[in-house]
Order: structure tokens, then C-alpha cells, then sequence
């Protein structure tokens, strides 16, 4: 969760679009949208599906996966045809949420957009399950008959694992569940959400039996071998213990604190209870969970620990630190083998051990699988369908899909045949990125903090990450936003003393504009204006004399190309939408749209909105809506430059393409 935590912090802001003279943008009188209900009720309920339609084909034929080319040709996106449009690509199924296997020969894999069961053979996937929300945990049955899926808003749903038929649905917390576990027997299913909040349950009936309360949010839940007892740890507390099925809490288990005060940064069960392993500074110390006594202490490791996993009987542990994977007794600490990741995977998230103990998975960006008599031999490995987060995606000019990650990596790829045609690595690690791809420029917070400008020698497919050009100095303290320019010239950057200017050519600063004190985002649009937001009001300003035009409230801007039309969502929870045309004055559009995204097509015709639960398309000429098309947690948005595609861009690194066929 560590990596999740820190790619969900970074930021990255890119200019687009236009806008039009500022005078007619200032101080509408607005009407707010009644206040949705943000919570579900606590009431515990189970619903039952005894005959589901489940689509067990990977993928729908229609919808190309990266690397396979889209199937059609689709038309011209307008409001007229916006009804009929369709996915017709999807990359990637988001940030990966868990791993299991199921048996000897499946492995389990939860990504925040779906539920995919491997043949661990063959790796090919052999069964796609959409969740009906988001999933942040899972847990597969001892027997491998049962899946469960802990989700978002604190929805549990179980599946059948041979026909992955929904068995039913649970609910009883209204966060989003973080941890899983069945018992030995199966008889039970303990859950722990974001609300400190833990809940064991009777299957197969579904019957919730006991909650507990915790001080902070558990990370990982197991039962002891027998399934008498439940323990749950999260980093700030010790491990947990509770009789089961009586719920009455026990000693908690001891296994001390690291330099930070926290009981460990990692911990793991083995599949039996019987053990646990728990990374504290760097050293794995391996306890009996019977009796809460140390039987190995593996230390030091250098770099840091990332992920721990032990075999199901306890008698191997598997440790990744840095690249190398590392696998020893936890009898005696003995080294048996090591190996190093494959050069495109960054780190691991998940080990799982098969049930044999056997082989040993890993999933990433991809899915890996080694075999422990031969631990340095070829790995398996699938596609990278767990990508992560990217700080940037666009489309370039000539139509290509730009994505930018925060390990630096610039990726180019063909929107139509789905192939990476370009790929090149920045010479540091960005914390925050923009880039002007046409004009071989970016600038970015480097892990040094820093703010960097590069020049490339080449741009488009020319373009070459070269040697840092210059450091912009003085450097922004608490730098909050970047952009640059369509024509490459200036470069915009927010920070706690307001939005700074700076020549793209010499990085010198130009002005600063005190007028917001944390700019949030940054835009430059055309008739050389510039705009900004600090999450509640937008701000204006004309570049050449540095002029305040003036602030609206609002939380993100779009233009229409032309410069004709714009449009602002009212605050960080996006309530209202409104389109606000050039020369009619201080009359202003509103839209029942809820979003924080926003994005014109090419022609101005249509607004597409992104939404917590939907993207919806709303035509511009009479404001009714076109279409709402079912994608959740869409943070970005962008039209194709020949509107034929309609790029929808999630926070956890799923991006699916639009079009109309």
C-alpha cells in the first residue's frame, strides 16, 4: 500500500485548450444543485443471486487490449451519433489489489477494475470477472471453491471460483474493505475496512455475527490453524486477537516496534496461521503465532524491504529488497536462491507460494512465476496490465496516445494499433511533470527538489531525454503545479507564494502573481491568458503586463479549441457544471452534471465530464445530455484531435478508448 499511497500523490498539470476574453466570465449568479447523499446506510445486508449472467470470455471481441489493434475504424464523435458510442480499447485493468491461488493450477489476481484467473500453466487468462465496484482486497477459500472481493463503500461480493457466478453480496461497513480471510474450514469470512471497523461472517448463509472496532485501520487478517481465532495487524497496532466465533478480544501478540514507532512495515501469514513475518527496520523476524516467540531473525537488508510472503507450511520465506528476490529457511535463515526482476518490472507488490510450495508468484505491473527447484531460471511473466498511475496521458498532435510515469519512463502509443512506437527514460525520477511534446521541452520536481528544464534536441519521435538544461532558481518552495506552454516559451509553476512565470529558453522568472496563494492546476490558453486554481476559485491573468483579470469560483477549466466556449466545475466536490459561451454577457449555462474532469471535443459540439460513478457527454448547442457512458473514478479526460476517440483515464492507471462504430 505504500506505493499506492505514494502514486495516488502525485500530480501532474498539462495545458490544452482556449478560452475566451475573461469579461465575461466574472461573478455569474449561480444556483446550486441539491447536496447528493455521500453515505450508504450501515444496516447489514446480504443479497442473493441464485441465477447470474456471467460473461466468462476474457474480453469482450470488441474491445482491444494494448499491443492488438482497435477492430474498427470508429466515426467522428458528435452529439448526434454520441449515443451509439462504445469501448473500444482497453489498457490495462488498474492497480493491482491482490494475489492467491486457487488450487495447484489457477492463480488469482485482483486489480482495482477486475477479477482475473490465470491458468497458471499456460498464463493465459481464463476467466475476466467485472466487480460491481471498485475491489481493494480479496481472499480465495482453503478448498478453492469460493472468491471474495472486498470493495469500495464496503461492498463484499463472493464467487464461485469454477463458474464465477456471484454467490452473494455482503455489507456491513460503508468503507472501503482493505483486508480478507476465510477460515480453514470456510465456515467463516473476516473483513476490515477503512473505518476501523472489523466484521466476521457465517457462510454460506452470510450471516454477520460479530463486529469489532479497532484503533486504526487493519492491513492483513488471518485465522489460526483450528479457526478458533482471528488476528488482524496494521502497522500502528500489534497483532490482534479474538476468539472465534465468540468475538471476545485476547492478549494481543507482541512482536515489538521499529525505529518509528510502528510494530512493522510489512507483515505476512502463512496460509496455516501458524506463522508470521514481520519487517521491522529492514530485518524480517519470523514468530509462532501459538506462543508469540521469535524462531528466525533474518537481517540486515539493503535497500529496503518492499514485500514478504511465507510458504503455506511455514518452511520458506520469500523477501523482494531492491530488484533481488530472495528466498531462505526459516529454520535456520539459510540463503537458498535469489533472483533479480526482469528489467521492465519496477518493484513487486504481492508473493503467494502455490499450495505444494512449489512455486512462487509475483505480481507488479505483470503477473511472474518462478519455480523454486530452479529459482534462477526464465521466469513466466504476462503483458504489464497493472501499469500503475500515470503522472501524465494525452494526445499528441499527430494523434498519439503520450503517457508519462513517475519513474521517469515517456512512453508513445498508436491509438488505432495499440503498439508502443516510442519509449525513452528522463534522467531523474519526476515527483511532479509537464511536458510539451511537440516542442521537446519538459520541466519537472525531481527527487532531488529541484525544478528541472530539459530541452530535447529532437522533438515528436526525435525527442531525447539529453542532460538536465538547467535548475529554474530560485527554486519554488512547496511547488504545487507545473505547465508550459503550447508554444514552449514560458513555464507556469504554483507553489505556496502564488504562480511564478519563467522563459522556457533562459529560466529566468518573469513575474509572480500573488493573487492564489496554492495554485492546484494550471492552464495557459489562448489570447495569451493565463489560468489557475486553488480548488475553489479560478483565477485569470493576462501574461504580457502580468494583470489580474479577475476570479470565478470554480475548481477545473476546459476550453473549447476555438476559444468559444468554456466551462468550469464549482468546487472540489464538482456539484454543478456550467458552460459560460463568448458574448452573452454574464448569462451562464447549467448543467446537472457532477464531475471533476472536464474535456470539449475537437469541434466544440460536445462536453464530456468525468464523474465518481459515470462519464456523462452533454451537448453543447442545447445542454441536454447524449450519452453517460458506466466508467468509475475517470480522472482524465481528452478527445482524439480528429474526434474520433474519447480517452477516459482512471486513478488507478486503467485507461479505456471510446469511439463510435
Amino acid at each position: 500500500m505504500r506505493v499506492l499511497r505514494t502514486l495516488l500523490g502525485a500530480c501532474l498539470l498539462v495545458a490544452l485548450a482556449g478560452c475566451s476574453s475573461m469579461d465575461t466570465w466574472l461573478f455569474p449568479t449561480l444556483t446550486p444543485l441539491p447536496t447528493p447523499t455521500l453515505f450508504p446506510s450501515r444496516t447489514p445486508t446480504v443479497t442473493h443471486s441464485p441465477t447470474p449472467t456471467i460473461t466468462s470470455t476474457p474480453t469482450p471481441p470488441t474491445v482491444a487490449a494494448l499491443g492488438t489493434p482497435l477492430s474498427l475504424m470508429p466515426q467522428l464523435i458528435q452529439p448526434e451519433n454520441a449515443a451509439r458510442l462504445e469501448r473500444l480499447a482497453r489498457w490495462g485493468e488498474g492497480l493491482p489489489q491482490g494475489l492467491a491461488w486457487q488450487g495447484a493450477d489457477r492463480l488469482v489476481v485482483a486489480a482495482t477494475r477486475a477479477l482475473l484467473i490465470y491458468d497458471a500453466v499456460t498464463f493465459e487468462v481464463v476467466q475476466r470477472i467485472a466487480p460491481p465496484v471498485t475491489l481493494r482486497s480479496l481472499a480465495v477459500s482453503a478448498d478453492g471453491n469460493m472468491l471474495a472481493g472486498g470493495g469500495e463503500e464496503g461492498v463484499i461480493t463472493l464467487w464461485d471460483a469454477q463458474s464465477g457466478a456471484v454467490i452473494q453480496t455482503l455489507r456491513a461497513q460503508r468503507f472501503a474493505v482493505l483486508a480478507l480471510a476465510f477460515s480453514p474450514d470456510g465456515r467463516y469470512l473476516a473483513s476490515a475496512a477503512w473505518d476501523n471497523s472489523l466484521a466476521l461472517w457465517e457462510l454460506p448463509q452470510g450471516n454477520l455475527l460479530q463486529t469489532f472496532s479497532t484503533r486504526t485501520p487493519q492491513r492483513v487478517l488471518s485465522f489460526s490453524p483450528a479457526g478458533d481465532r482471528l488476528y488482524a495487524w496494521s502497522p500502528q497496532e500489534q497483532v490482534q486477537v479474538w476468539s472465534i466465533p465468540q468475538g471476545k478480544a485476547q492478549k494481543s501478540l507482541y512482536i515489538g516496534q521499529d525505529d518509528q514507532r510502528n510494530s512493522a512495515s510489512s507483515l505476512a501469514f502463512s496460509a496455516d496461521g501458524g506463522l508470521l513475518a514481520a519487517d521491522q527496520d529492514n530485518r524480517v523476524r519470523v514468530f509462532r503465532t501459538d506462543n508469540g516467540y521469535t524462531q528466525t531473525l533474518l537481517q540486515p537488508f539493503s535497500p529496503a524491504v518492499q514485500v514478504i510472503a511465507l510458504s503455506p507450511n511455514g518452511e520458506w520465506i520469500a523477501i523482494l529488497s531492491g530488484n533481488a528476490l530472495q528466498l531462505f529457511s526459516t529454520a535456520d535463515g539459510r540463503l537458498i536462491g535469489a533472483v533479480a526482476l526482469p528489467q521492465d518490472e519496477p518493484t513487486l507488490r504481492w508473493l503467494a507460494f502455490s499450495p505444494d510450495g512449489t512455486r512462487l508468484a509475483g505480481l507488479g505491473t505483470a503477473l511472474h512465476l518462478w519455480t523454486l527447484s530452479d529459482l534462477q531460471g526464465a521466469a513466466q511473466n504476462t503483458p504489464p496490465l497493472f501499469a500503475g498511475t500515470a503522472l501524465l496521458e494525452t494526445f499528441t498532435r499527430q494523434g498519439s496516445l503520450l503517457r508519462a510515469y513517475p519513474n521517469g519512463q515517456l512512453t508513445l502509443t498508436d491509438s488505432l494499433s495499440g503498439q508502443v512506437s516510442f519509449s525513452i527514460a528522463l534522467p531523474d525520477t519526476p515527483l511532479m511533470l509537464a511536458l510539451n511534446w511537440e516542442e521537446g521541452l519538459a520541466v519537472a520536481l525531481t527527487s532531488d527538489h529541484k525544478l528541472h528544464l530539459w530541452q530535447s534536441a529532437g522533438s515528436g519521435e526525435n525527442w531525447t531525454a539529453g542532460s538536465a538544461a538547467r535548475v529554474l532558481s530560485p527554486a519554488p518552495k512547496r511547488l504545487t503545479a507545473l505547465a508550459i506552454s503550447p508554444d514552449g516559451l514560458r513555464v507556469a509553476s504554483g507553489d505556496r507564494d502564488g504562480v511564478r512565470l519563467w522563459n522556457a529558453a533562459s529560466g529566468e522568472q518573469l513575474a509572480t502573481l500573488p493573487e492564489v496563494s496554492r495554485a492546484l492546476r494550471i492552464w495557459f490558453l489562448p489570447q495569451g491568458v493565463l489560468a489557475a486554481s486553488d480548488g475553489a476559485k479560478l483565477f485569470f491573468w493576462q501574461m504580457g503586463e502580468a494583470q489580474s483579470l479577475g476570479s470565478i469560483p470554480g475548481f477545473t477549466l476546459a476550453a473549447s479549441a476555438d476559444g468559444a466556449l468554456a466551462s468550469a466545475v464549482a468546487n472540489a466536490y464538482g456539484r454543478w457544471v456550467e458552460l459560460r459561451p463568448q458574448g452573452i454577457g454574464s448569462a451562464v449555462v447549467q448543467l446537472p452534471a457532477y464531475g471533476s474532469a472536464l474535456a470539449f471535443s475537437p469541434d466544440g459540439g460536445l462536453l464530456a465530464v468525468a464523474g465518481q460513478e459515470s462519464v456523462s457527454l452533454w451537448s453543447v448547442a442545447d445542454g441536454k445530455q447524449a450519452m453517460v457512458l458506466p466508467e468509475r473514478g475517470a480522472s482524465r479526460l481528452a478527445f482524439s484531435p480528429d474526434g474520433r476517440l474519447l480517452l477516459v483515464s482512471g486513478w488507478d492507471g486503467a485507461l479505456t478508448l471510446w469511439g463510435v462504430p
